[in-house]
């Protein structure tokens, strides 16, 4: 009997640790089709998978999907807004990362959102670029500028630092 209760008790601890890295491993079906290093990085950032295990059970992996797809696309505008900054002209964003498994209601926010993004760099206006990678609630505010350093500057603070 005693058998018994400590082999239930080892499977209900390896199935809670196995659900919860499935939750969050690098090779979840719904990170399919992104950047593997951005999604070792978001999983390993303290301030994204905060964001991810607040979020509900039943929209968790399009949160996780999301972040990751937000780090990318960030980045790239940061990418977008230094070029243009020191050249007068707006380079081309890369396309919106889509994912093999798109998760709901973060993939389609982030067409709108993304859509939005294409929209200020088209207007001409430096300005507009930099109000979206520094507004209040914006990527830029929370997504470390460097790749992989949490204590180092964020998007927000590269952009303003060059003001």
């Amino acid at each position: 009997m005693r058998w018994l209760v400590v082999l239930v008790i080892w499977f209900s601890v390896v199935a809670a640790g196995c659900s919860h890295q499935g939750a969050t491993s690098v090779d979840a079906p719904y990170f399919e089709g992104l950047d593997q290093t951005v999604v070792g990085e978001v999983l390993n950032d303290p301030v994204a998978l905060q964001k991810i295990e607040e979020e509900p059970s039943d929209t968790r992996e399009s949160m996780a999907q999301g972040i990751v797809i937000n780090f990318m696309v960030c980045r790239d505008a940061l990418r977008v807004y230094q070029g243009w900054r020191n050249t007068g002209v707006a380079p081309s964003l890369e396309p919106l990362p889509t994912p093999t498994n798109p998760r709901e209601p973060s993939y389609s926010d982030w067409i709108t959102s993304y859509a939005n993004l294409e929209t200020r760099v088209d207007s001409g206006e430096l300005e507009q670029l930099r109000f979206w990678l520094t507004a209040e609630g914006s990527c830029g505010r929370w997504i470390p500028a460097r790749p992989g350093d949490v204590s180092g500057p964020t998007i927000r603070d590269v952009v303003e630092g060059e003001s």
